[in-house]
């Protein structure tokens, strides 16, 4: 697993959160969810992040390391 994902699945674990009720107030898919999740992220936009750090009010460079998702 990426780290992004291990930062992405860990937040949300931590706030008790289900996928379904994130990627529903996040806009995104649920699949999308799971593919940042779960580190298999090569064709998924870099928007969907970014959708996804404004739903968790974070700022995307905290999930990002050395620029790669």
């Amino acid at each position: 697993m990426a780290v992004i994902g291990q930062n992405l699945s860990g937040l949300r674990k931590s706030k008790g959160l289900t996928r379904a009720t994130v990627a529903y107030h996040a806009n995104i898919s649920m699949t999308t969810l799971y593919k940042l999740e779960t580190g298999k992220c090569g064709n998924v936009g870099i928007w969907a992040l970014f959708d996804l750090c404004k739903y968790y009010d974070i700022k995307p460079y905290t999930v990002l390391i050395e620029g790669r998702y």
